[in-house]
């Protein structure tokens, strides 16, 4: 695509809003990420059976390693944008931070102070059986 053919992307994901023209590689960069996004049990609409919540929220969790990988393997160069208030550095830092953090401290200790109650002994259950008699699970989905 020729600089004249790039347009201009409005970008909407809760609080991040704006606009920017991705470089070649912000256009790489977002290539992986949404890779990476689309291809993981959290971003999947699953059955309660499918996975667990604890692996959905580690996946999240995940993503905050993945994207600063990406962004470092692509430089300066994810973070100019040729266009816009945005760059795809801004964008996926901003979800990190804004989207993906507070569900993580919302839950994670949530779903923790649940599981040390799991029971021993006689009534003991497997982690995921005790993950789903949570009364959040649904909620926390």
């Amino acid at each position: 695509m020729s600089k004249i053919e790039q347009k201009i992307v409005e970008v909407a994901i809760a609080q991040v809003k704006g606009f920017f023209s991705p470089t070649d590689a912000e256009r790489a960069a977002a290539y992986e990420l949404l890779v990476e996004l689309t291809t993981r049990p959290s971003s999947a609409q699953l059955a309660a059976v499918d996975a667990t919540i604890s692996a959905e929220l580690q996946s999240v969790e995940e993503m905050f390693e993945i994207t600063r990988g990406i962004l470092r393997k692509h430089g300066t160069d994810s973070s100019k944008g040729s266009g816009g208030n945005l760059s795809l550095a801004v964008i996926a830092l901003r979800v990190l931070n804004e989207v993906f953090r507070p569900i993580l401290n919302r839950w994670q200790p949530l779903l923790d102070d649940h599981m040390a109650q799991q029971p021993s002994g006689g009534e003991a259950v497997t982690a995921a059986e005790w993950e789903r008699r949570w009364d959040r699970s649904q909620q926390c989905r």
